[in-house]
């Protein structure tokens, strides 16, 4: 009698790579066997949906069929690590960027990225702000080792592409904006957040981009690099009464937290 694991195994294979000898081979005589076919059309349609409610915009602009091919594709080399079909789809991005018949649509990686972006915002679970009175109790020198953690739904994207452009022409079914969109523009720098009033998408300069991605990832406020024009304890104020900080650590002065992103 085969174990767990191997029908497992066997399933996977039999439902993501359409090879089900294994698996009719350990179910012979089973009357599971003949449902095999039944289970894979089952499984894929619903991984191609789950990515079609995560990248409607990336739909839309290459249509059902192309995304369907490339939804399938990635579904076989991807698929679910967990049951919550709301956090499936992450990497689709770079999966495109990489997907040969995608290659005549260079923007569209970009595109999914921002989608996915937004996604994980409209997921994320309600983190309060950080109270305030916790950092006035903190002394001069631990100040300096504070290592701040963004809301769950803030995040910060740096693009090759005004992909926020594409996706809000698309958002708004407005066809002359689309058209209106120039792809050469040059690299855009994102925040992302949800706030009372859904999710946003806000342009940065890339200074300023560049000290708040430090900021709400977590680098300790004595090692963030922070260029001349830009005034640090401000920006921290801002993020603050934005509510994007949750919590806040103390590092050893020896430890860091670095981090890059650029398109």
């Amino acid at each position: 009698m085969p174990t767990l694991l191997e029908t497992q195994r066997a399933a996977r294979v039999s439902l993501l790579d359409n090879d089900s000898r294994r698996l009719e081979a350990l179910l012979s005589g089973s009357d599971h066997a003949s449902c095999v076919d039944i289970y894979r059309n089952t499984v894929l349609f619903g991984l191609v949906k789950t990515l079609q409610l995560s990248y409607p915009v990336v739909e839309r602009l290459v249509g059902a069929d192309f995304f369907a091919a490339a939804a399938e594709e990635f579904a076989r080399v991807q698929p679910p690590l967990l049951a919550y079909l709301d956090r499936y789809g992450d990497g689709f991005d770079a999966f495109l960027r990489d997907f040969a018949p995608a290659s005549s649509v260079p923007y569209l990686a970009d595109v999914a990225r921002l989608e996915w972006a937004i996604n994980v915002a409209l997921h994320a679970p309600d983190d309060a702000p950080l109270d305030l009175r916790k950092l006035e109790d903190l002394a001069l020198e631990e100040q300096a080792r504070v290592s701040f953690a963004a809301n769950p739904s803030v995040s910060t994207i740096a693009l090759s592409y005004p992909a926020d452009a594409l996706w809000r022409a698309v958002v708004d079914r407005d066809d002359d904006a689309l058209a209106g969109v120039d792809i050469d523009s040059g690299p855009v720098w994102l925040l992302i957040e949800r706030g009372d009033a859904g999710v946003t998408i806000a342009r940065m300069e890339r200074d300023e981009w560049t000290v708040a991605r430090q900021i709400l990832s977590g680098v300790a406020l004595s090692a963030l690099n922070t260029p001349d024009q830009i005034d640090l304890p401000e920006e921290i104020a801002r993020h603050l009464a934005a509510g994007r900080i949750a919590s806040f650590t103390l590092r050893a002065p020896d430890q860091s937290s670095t981090t890059e992103d650029t398109p």
